[in-house]
């Protein structure tokens, strides 16, 4: 059994269609994407918006850079899996300021981990400030000086640290140093859902 559908048009029909049409063309918005291989600059808060007690430019700059590079990370059974370039991060100032709040209360009540004293993982710190993720990572380090040494120490780390660095499942960054003399450091990586 064949099945058409008739439609009758006549003028009047027309004009609605074509006038209901402009209308909704002109209200759709178009989303031009680049390439998936395309490095497009990306635009960094300046350090007033976020208080990250460091350069929130060259941080992005170096993990940007061996993102779209690739690079090896050491396992620790001295081991090393290659990452294949990933698509750049964008700095995310939310993530900033939680990891300058958890930066600071490692140095103020001096522990040092992922866990916070209220027993909080890093997720349930994000999801506690009203970030909604669907995938994060954290790294934390202690006692460097500059942003260089920082980077360096958790690129060439055996402990995922380089592995959080180079995930594709992220989309942003944050990092901040505590304000004192301890330099405590924490990178957060997310995905908003």
């Amino acid at each position: 059994m064949n099945f058409r559908s008739t439609v009758k048009w006549n003028y009047s029909s027309a004009l609605i269609l074509i006038s209901c049409m402009t209308v909704m063309l002109s209200c759709s918005k178009s989303k031009e994407t680049p390439a998936d291989n395309q490095v497009l600059p990306i635009p960094v808060p300046a350090n007033k918006n976020a208080d990250t007690n460091l350069d929130n430019s060259l941080f992005l700059k170096l993990v940007n850079d061996i993102r779209t590079k690739g690079c090896d990370c050491k396992q620790p059974d001295g081991g090393v899996t290659k990452m294949p370039p990933v698509p750049v991060l964008t700095w995310s100032n939310d993530l900033a300021t939680i990891s300058k709040t958890h930066s600071d209360d490692m140095e103020k009540k001096n522990y040092f981990d992922h866990m916070d004293t209220e027993g909080r993982d890093p997720g349930q710190r994000m999801t506690a400030a009203g970030y909604l993720w669907s995938a994060y990572a954290e790294n934390i380090a202690k006692g460097q000086q500059t942003e260089n040494e920082a980077f360096n120490s958790w690129i060439h780390s055996d402990h995922g640290h380089c592995q959080n660095i180079m995930s594709a499942n992220i989309k942003e960054m944050g990092v901040a140093r505590s304000a004192g003399n301890g330099n405590y450091w924490t990178q957060l990586f997310g995905t908003r859902r």
